[in-house]
């Protein structure tokens, strides 16, 4: 199936710094349409992990109508997801 982006509204970027790299978590209201024509509108999360050596990115959308709380608890666990990778490497 075919989403055709049509606006972002509510842009939102927060930044966490560690000292592994820095996190950057954009949440905006995404409107859409899909291969027929119809209108969607969903929020969606983007979460880009940066560090000196490799980067981390993960995005989702979420049902508009889906409950903040779950979104919320969703995104804190892709954070989590994010910063848990590490590059391993065997001299």
């Amino acid at each position: 199936m075919g989403i055709f982006f049509v606006s972002f509204k509510k842009l939102s970027l927060d930044r966490i710094d560690n000292d592994q790299g820095t996190t950057l978590v954009g949440r905006q209201i995404e409107k859409a349409k899909d291969q027929a024509g119809t209108l969607l509108t969903f929020e969606g999360v983007h979460i880009l992990r940066i560090t000196p050596s490799y980067l981390v990115s993960i995005d989702m959308p979420f049902d508009f109508n889906a409950p903040k709380e779950i979104r919320d608890d969703i995104i804190k666990d892709m954070i989590n997801l994010v910063e848990s990778v590490h590059v391993t490497t065997d001299p």
